[in-house]
């Protein structure tokens, strides 16, 4: 209870509920409104926050559970590091392959290219007019992320780079997918309230907006992918051999990202100590170093770099969580 009271002092709700209520009595419907659901998203973030010190005291309760955590941690840094060494030698063939592919794909580019940059200009012109500020801040990250991409991707056609341009397109795609979904939750948010109709019309044009965006984005990535030809096509027998190691390392670290879940699963059963977003991190990467297989075993360095980089993205992103105790002790 007292910590309860603690949590609502520090977040002020008690201020907050007494200024939506001042709200109502003048009229101020709209007003009150947007406080609730500021109120609302403060209410859930207190509950996460009792969720957290609930897990720390449960493992300071349990050293088996707190050498289990420990185990956790040292087998995910060590993959990591594995990782990202299987990672740098798959970039050093893609970077080969790149090469010797480049004059195959500079002549099939160049008819794309007043296309590709089109559609970038036309994404970069959409999200730099984003009022990031007006919709929140979960969109600011993805926003942010997807501008950069999208200005590597126009100095890489600029350039006639369509492999670089490939890979920040690639990029590009999950962010603009983030955007499209939280357009997606603020359009629901607004029903949800019963904000008013020009409120509820304008998150629903956005909401359209950016899923028209993301499936543009989405046909960048596929229209840079058909450049390239088969990769099978031009590896040599020495890289043949290094590929079918690298497709054995990348199998054991699929095993060993396997075996962090199955450890996760088993320290979830003692104590609630990995919230959604760790466990949805750990089965992305799981699901990455699978496609990085597959990839290494059909020969394609850079399918599996792209995998391979999405993997550490995850497995990075969980170390990050648990280092500052959200997802983790």
């Amino acid at each position: 209870k007292e910590a309860l009271q603690e949590l609502m002092d520090k977040r002020d709700l008690g201020g907050a509920l007494e200024e939506m209520e001042k709200l109502i009595r003048e009229g101020k419907v709209d007003e009150a409104m947007k406080k609730m659901q500021e109120l609302a998203m403060q209410l859930d973030e207190m509950l996460e926050d009792l969720d957290q010190a609930a897990d720390e005291a449960d493992q300071e309760a349990d050293p088996e559970l707190s050498a289990k955590f420990e185990e956790f941690k040292q087998n995910l840094d060590q993959t990591v590091e594995q990782q990202a060494k299987t990672a740098e030698r798959t970039r050093e063939l893609r970077d080969k392959y790149r090469d010797q592919m480049k004059q195959r794909v500079a002549q099939k580019g160049a008819e794309l290219k007043a296309e590709l940059l089109k559609s970038t200009q036309e994404l970069q012109k959409s999200y730099e007019s984003l009022d990031t500020e007006q919709y929140g801040s979960r969109f600011e990250r993805p926003r942010t992320e997807a501008l950069q991409e999208l200005e590597h991707l126009e100095q890489a056609l600029k350039a006639d780079d369509f492999d670089l341009a490939a890979e920040s397109a690639q990029a590009l795609t999950p962010r603009a997918s983030d955007l499209a979904y939280h357009a997606l939750e603020q359009r629901r948010l607004d029903e949800r309230f019963a904000n008013p109709p020009e409120v509820k019309k304008e998150s629903q044009q956005l909401a359209e907006r950016l899923r028209k965006d993301a499936d543009k984005a989405a046909d960048l990535e596929e229209k840079l992918k058909s450049l390239f030809p088969n990769p099978q096509q031009m590896v040599g027998p020495e890289d043949k051999k290094q590929l079918q190691e690298l497709s054995q390392k990348q199998r054991q670290l699929e095993k060993q990202g396997e075996q962090l879940e199955q450890q996760m699963d088993e320290i979830s059963q003692r104590a609630p100590v990995f919230n959604a977003e760790a466990r949805s991190q750990m089965e992305q990467a799981v699901q990455k170093m699978a496609g990085a297989t597959q990839g290494l075993e059909g020969k394609d360095a850079r399918k599996a770099l792209g995998e391979q980089q999405g993997a550490l993205e995850g497995l990075r992103g969980l170390q990050r969580q648990m280092e500052q105790g959200e997802g983790g002790k």
